[in-house]
């Protein structure tokens, strides 16, 4: 069919190029931030915030995006930068912007690079690719912000397997109060949810990885019965 040949030479030809031109960054904020002015006092009414992402791959090109950015401070809001780059100069740029600005603000590398930040403070946790959907997303959860930066204490793990397994947190035992009872719960959640994929080892593993979560609640070895 000639029309079916168009219609895929057209499609090749657009896959074919390339993101190109300025990142007018700054004129965007202004007006997502004149946006939410309007609707700051209705926000603050209802206890919400606005989520603000920006996904980008490059500096801002019409002016200086700390001064853009700063009239965020003022409002209830959330950011989250997607890097959609691993360009180490474009990472240090949006990092040092996340310093330099008292603003709720995340900024989020690739998969397997925020992977990475998250096995090094919480080797317990499977950092699988719904966990990454949620923050590019800008689900606003304390456990989730932390997890690239501190290590979770058993009470937030505790409450980290409420938002990856499901249920209320209270219907998981207390694992200060009752260890065992805990890990046997976590247990029987990933047997029944199966495993997930690691860009960490590259392979299959459960959410929540027992053993580690034993060396966290015994550090010295020895598990009490």
């Amino acid at each position: 069919d000639e029309n079916e040949n168009a219609r895929y030479e057209l499609l090749m030809s657009k896959l074919e190029q390339s993101p190109s031109g300025e990142t007018p960054l700054c004129r965007h904020i202004r007006e997502v931030t004149d946006t939410i002015r309007s609707m700051e006092g209705q926000l603050r009414a209802a206890g919400q915030k606005a989520c603000v992402i920006i996904a980008t791959d490059g500096e801002s090109s019409d002016g200086d995006i700390i001064t853009a950015m700063q009239p965020l401070r003022a409002l209830p809001v959330w950011v989250v930068v997607r890097l959609c780059t691993d360009e180490d100069r474009i990472v240090e740029y949006w990092n040092n912007i996340d310093s330099q600005l008292e603003l709720d603000m995340d900024v989020l590398d690739d998969l397997s690079g925020e992977a990475g930040e998250v096995n090094e403070n919480n080797s317990w946790l499977t950092y699988a690719e719904p966990m990454h959907r949620l923050r590019e997303f800008g689900v606003l959860i304390k456990e989730i912000d932390m997890m690239d930066s501190n290590k979770l204490s058993l009470d937030q793990i505790r409450r980290f397997c409420a938002i990856i397994y499901g249920g209320k947190e209270d219907s998981y035992p207390h694992p200060e109060l009752d260890f065992p009872a805990f890990l046997s719960a976590v247990h029987k959640h990933n047997k029944k949810v199966g495993k997930v994929f690691d860009p960490v080892t590259l392979k299959p593993r459960d959410w929540v990885d027992e053993a580690r979560l034993k060396a966290i609640a015994h550090p010295s070895g020895c598990t009490v019965m």
